[in-house]
């Protein structure tokens, strides 16, 4: 049994003093050159000597005294300049664009002469102060029908009044605004996404201020409730 563990206890410290070899060698390997040697050892081998010069420039400080230059750099700096605004606190209501609160109003597009309605849409979008307006557009009258001429007239008319007045408007097309949708909204998806198609080419020519589309044509009040 002593014999044994005599043999195995040599096995042992042999792998020890094996591996302290090999650490210690690959140590001197990676070592960097003294600093008066200017070149790598004479005895090395390709790899050794391209090694030590790897380690060797590593090693070496950076010369900082010399500004980068920019152009030279992977990523060039970006230069900016700005003039900062002169503004000063007040309590009067801010004309922003886009923002704040807004002011509703609503109309429902039918085949009848459009011109009271246009002047009403007029009329609304000239009074108050507030820049921005939820304008609704009701359907209800062509859930069961594609809209007419008459009616993409009429939502013509009454964003071009919005426009003139230079007002903002989030816009919203529903069947209600009685909490009855279900008795007021088309009977299929596609009629639905019909007037999508058909109201699009109008809504389009006043991107310049329309802040939002809101909603999905569906639910009480356009709610999609």
């Amino acid at each position: 049994m002593k014999k044994i563990f005599s043999i195995s206890s040599a096995i042992i410290c042999l792998i020890l003093l094996v591996a302290l070899a090999g650490s210690w060698a690959y140590f001197l390997k990676l070592s960097p050159k003294p600093s008066g040697d200017a070149s790598p050892a004479s005895g090395a081998s390709p790899s050794e000597q391209a090694a030590l010069s790897e380690q060797t420039a590593l090693s070496e400080p950076i010369d900082s005294s010399e500004p980068a230059d920019p152009s030279e750099s992977a990523w060039p700096l970006l230069e900016l300049s700005y003039e900062p605004a002169s503004y000063e606190e007040t309590g009067e209501v801010l004309s922003n664009p886009f923002c704040g609160f807004y002011q509703m109003n609503g109309y429902i597009l039918t085949e009848d002469d459009p011109a009271e309605l246009l002047e009403l849409a007029s009329r609304d979008a000239a009074s108050g102060s507030l820049p921005l307006r939820l304008v609704q557009i009701n359907l209800l009258r062509y859930s069961d029908s594609d809209l007419s001429d008459n009616a993409l007239e009429q939502l013509d008319g009454i964003l071009s009044a919005y426009r003139k007045a230079g007002r903002q408007m989030i816009l919203r097309f529903l069947y209600d605004w009685d909490s009855k949708a279900m008795d007021t909204e088309p009977d299929t998806i596609e009629r639905i996404c019909r007037h999508m198609d058909q109201v699009s080419d109008v809504v389009n020519r006043y991107t310049d201020c329309i802040l939002l589309l809101q909603g999905t044509f569906t639910g009480d009040c356009g709610e999609m409730n």
